[in-house]
């Protein structure tokens, strides 16, 4: 998902970010880098330069990640984390900004990596099971479906 806000009031305390004439933001992109290049570009904050490097032409505005950027539904979030280091960089230099907002996905990571356990509330759970059967190839008719959680 992706959108664009133009001429943002920000909410009180928030103007760091809602200070910037334009504000877009992209969401769920779940590890899909193609995905990535296009909201950008569709979103006109960066252009793919002739050797295939993301490029920021946003000039001053600033670009909110909300989430869901990790790989686990798709192996390129670290492609995508790469690259929105290096642009982070240019946006910078322009006058722009890129910010990422942690969603559930990111908790997921992070609880995984660091061994911490993590309780889930329904729906969290349904999409990690719905994750976790996808990735491992298990059918509603498969025996041991419902065994698996």
């Amino acid at each position: 998902m992706t959108l664009g806000v133009s001429e943002m009031d920000g909410p009180e305390g928030d103007e760091e970010v809602c200070s910037h004439r334009d504000v877009r933001i992209i969401a769920d992109l779940n590890g899909s880098y193609k995905g990535f290049c296009a909201s950008l570009v569709s979103l006109g904050v960066a252009r793919v330069s002739d050797h295939g490097d993301l490029e920021w032409c946003g000039g001053n505005t600033n670009l909110v990640l909300l989430g869901d950027i990790l790989m686990d539904r798709n192996p390129q979030g670290t492609k995508i984390l790469l690259a929105v280091h290096a642009l982070r960089k240019q946006a910078k230099q322009a006058g722009g900004d890129i910010r990422i907002l942690a969603g559930n996905h990111e908790r997921w990571a992070i609880h995984a990596l660091l061994g911490i356990p993590m309780s889930l509330d329904a729906v969290d759970k349904a999409h990690a099971e719905a994750d976790v059967r996808r990735h491992v190839g298990l059918k509603v008719d498969d025996p041991g479906y419902n065994d698996a959680f």
